[in-house]
């Protein structure tokens, strides 16, 4: 297979450019990036209160209350055609078998396609979190990692896709196709950094 380099263009405030490597057989001419926001929450941690495993009405469970959670997070349903979910990735509690666990971790990863729809989704699940909590039971959200949905831009598409079809012809340009993955450089249009953004992608037959 042939590559050719293409120089990365400087962000001018106006306009960003993400270029990479260009497959000479096949180009993806991305419609503003990859169609897809991220919210994956780490770091949430659960406390209860401890009790020995033969009275544990005592103690408040952060296994039961962890259970719980996931239930309602299971159970979330967005108005929408456009693909959305929660995952638990990530849960561990408890150190010992005849004890009752206070303490736990867990993380969950929530994807939708748009930045609007991932403000909807994530109030439900800091909803489902609040429902949780009760009496001894607390639960921390210490840190996210967003990774912002791209914001297409047909202005900066043209650009691109006309750079790509006077280099390969347009048989060189293959239609963007959503998913559900994510790309720190959307955040030059969600940030306000670039009025106009794009991507290329490598592609192959």
């Amino acid at each position: 297979m042939k590559f050719s380099k293409v120089k990365a263009l400087a962000t001018t405030g106006a306009t960003a450019i993400y270029l990479g490597l260009m497959n000479a057989q096949v180009v993806l001419a991305a419609d503003g990036g990859e169609v897809k926001s991220k919210l994956t929450s780490a770091g949430k941690t659960i406390r209860g209160k401890a009790a020995h495993a033969g009275t544990p009405q005592l103690g408040a469970n952060v296994i039961d209350a962890f259970t719980e959670l996931n239930e309602k997070l299971r159970s979330i349903k967005l108005k929408t055609d456009l693909p959305y979910s929660v995952t638990t990735t990530m849960v561990h509690a408890g150190e010992s078998s005849n004890i009752v666990p206070d303490y736990g971790t867990f993380a969950i990863d929530f994807r939708t396609r748009t930045n609007e729809l991932m403000d909807i989704l994530q109030q439900k699940i800091f909803d489902a979190i609040d429902n949780v909590q009760k009496r001894e039971i607390k639960i921390a959200v210490d840190g996210n990692d967003l990774s912002p949905a791209s914001i297409p831009s047909e202005k900066a598409n043209s650009v691109m896709r006309n750079a790509i079809e006077r280099v390969l012809g347009k048989e060189g340009v293959v239609p963007p196709k959503p998913n559900q993955g994510g790309d720190d450089f959307h955040f030059y249009a969600y940030d306000g950094l670039a009025s106009e953004s794009t991507m290329l992608g490598l592609g192959c037959n």
